[in-house]
């Protein structure tokens, strides 16, 4: 990158972002629901792809719950349900830990805490 004037604090951030690996986000809902059910089988413990996968059937009673369910269009709702939810408090904790990162660095934080 070269430029007649020096970079902005943003074009010096997005310039490091970009250096840096994406890290890999999770599947869409529909995606994470087909997963779940190529891998329903109440005696093979399943490896899942994304973490919140594994969190979702987890809330729902385990693979074995799944498998047992009567009703798979009601499951399929919850795990949609769920899954988009635990998804959303992920990006918001994400974004609530960059902003208390930010807020730790400023000195006039610091300032206020230490009196």
């Amino acid at each position: 990158m070269t430029s007649k004037f020096f970079p902005t604090v943003a074009e010096l951030t997005e310039a490091v972002e970009s250096l840096q690996p994406k890290p890999k986000g999770p599947p869409p809902v529909e995606e994470a629901w087909d997963e779940v059910c190529r891998k329903l089988n109440p005696y093979q413990a399943p490896i899942w792809t994304h973490d919140a996968i594994r969190l979702t059937v987890q809330r729902l009673g385990g693979i074995r719950a799944l498998c047992e369910c009567g009703n798979i269009g009601s499951s399929r709702a919850h795990f949609f349900k769920l899954y988009e939810a635990l998804i959303e408090q992920e990006k918001d904790n994400t974004v609530n830990n960059k902003v208390v990162a930010l807020l730790s660095n400023n000195t006039h934080i610091k300032w206020l805490n230490e009196k």
